[in-house]
């Protein structure tokens, strides 16, 4: 349960990071903590009214955040997958003096 709430306090950052980014390419012109706020508003899914920003655009940014965290998640199962390989790839060990059944 604890990783499970991490995880997804993980993927509201980068998701929102991701629509960050986005925004700060669109408008440069704007300070970071106001990008920032703006970022978060459209990653909850509210319109918000900057100038200069159009409606395309703020779905852009919020299908870019959410590429991010498909990648993060994608990134994290293979990584899982690979730590499972190593710990439970277990073959047996042959005995000392035991001949192997044919």
């Amino acid at each position: 349960m604890v990783s499970l709430a991490i995880n997804i306090a993980l993927m509201g950052f980068i998701l929102v990071s991701g629509v960050l980014a986005q925004l700060a390419r669109a408008l440069p012109n704007l300070d970071a903590t106001q990008l920032r706020a703006e970022a978060e508003q459209i990653a909850c899914g509210n319109s918000v009214s900057i100038s200069g920003l159009t409606e395309p655009a703020m779905h852009e940014a919020l299908a870019k955040g959410f590429g991010w965290v498909t990648l993060y998640g994608g990134i994290s199962v293979w990584i899982l997958a690979g730590i499972r390989f190593l710990v439970f790839n277990v073959r047996p060990v042959a005995q000392p003096g035991s001949e192997p059944a044919s």
